[in-house]
């Protein structure tokens, strides 16, 4: 039999996992930068108009970030652009390095549209069958 306190747990487990994914799949959200980009002064960008990647592209992007060795290979193929970047048609521009504070205030300033709830949506779905997984074992 299973418990009120292990459904609970599993719940919060799962929530927490699907959290972190919309997270990692979505760092470069704003202005095609993460925290580490903008310190460093990168920006992803679409590799045909070099103009900033928006947040399904960069969405799109990241969705290979799970199979890292793939993605090693491709980058020892091409120093330019990881396996993300072609799925995507991105790629990284070197920038001017900006305050990595700046993202906390485009972030408060920020309003979604119906592309920007696309990149938050896809990553819940593609997580659904592991929450299912989980919550059922």
């Amino acid at each position: 039999m299973v418990s009120r306190d292990d459904i609970l747990f599993s719940l919060i487990y799962v929530m927490l996992l699907l959290f972190l994914f919309v997270i990692a799949l979505n760092k470069d959200f704003f202005s095609g930068q993460s925290l580490v980009k903008r310190y460093w002064g990168y920006q992803v960008v679409n590799a045909k108009t070099l103009e900033p990647a928006g947040q399904l592209k960069c969405m799109i992007r990241n969705i290979t970030t799970p199979i890292f060795p793939l993605e090693m290979f491709f980058l020892l193929v091409n120093k330019e652009r990881r396996l993300g970047d072609y799925i995507a048609g991105t790629t990284l521009a070197q920038v001017e390095k900006s305050d990595p504070d700046w993202l906390f205030d485009e972030m408060v300033n920020y309003r979604l549209d119906s592309k920007s709830w696309w990149a938050l949506i896809i990553p819940v779905i593609i997580f659904m069958p592991y929450a299912i997984f989980v919550l059922l074992v």
